[in-house]
């Protein structure tokens, strides 16, 4: 990058600012000089995937995904993949670029929980009906036995209880 000098161990933080910015250009430019797609802030371990997911910034993830991020990297707190973030937050194209560069759309948390269950949780019934048509798991349980009716119910989702159980879902 001409004009300035950025080390080596600056290249994640400056990677995760420029994610959570959504600015394709700069993530562009640290790809291009060395900057990992994998990369995390120092300490927290938050991975650029994971905010790019939390934003919604399509292009960014794209870029991170070519530049070999992990589809399926998950959060050190809260144990969900950018999949489930994306589906929490409803950004059903992120959703679609994560499946078609190989996010696992039935990957559960330490406790159980799925894109799928996320999605229905949040009342994210695009997201709901777009993970189902996409092959999702319908009737995976958390480690309390909860699935994703059991979400959509408990919210009072009734659109989504509707179609998971047009899709076959179980109780």
């Amino acid at each position: 990058m001409k004009g300035f000098t950025i080390r080596k161990k600056q290249l994640g933080l400056a990677m995760i600012m420029a994610t959570l910015k959504g600015s394709a250009k700069a993530v562009k430019i640290l790809l291009n000089n060395g900057a990992d797609a994998n990369a995390t802030t120092v300490g927290s371990g938050v991975k650029a995937l994971l905010v790019a997911a939390t934003a919604g910034h399509t292009e960014v993830g794209r870029l991170l995904l070519e530049n070999g991020a992990d589809p399926n990297v998950k959060d050190t707190d809260t144990d969900f993949t950018p999949l489930m973030i994306a589906a929490a937050k409803g950004h059903d194209y992120f959703i679609k670029m994560l499946l078609d560069n190989g996010a696992d759309i039935d990957l559960q948390t330490r406790d159980g929980y799925s894109a799928l269950m996320v999605a229905a949780a949040s009342g994210n019934r695009t997201t709901v009906r777009l993970l189902i048509k996409r092959g999702a798991n319908i009737n995976l349980r958390t480690k309390r036995e909860w699935s994703a009716v059991t979400y959509a119910k408990k919210h009072e989702y009734s659109e989504i209880v509707w179609a998971l159980k047009e899709a076959g879902a179980e109780e």
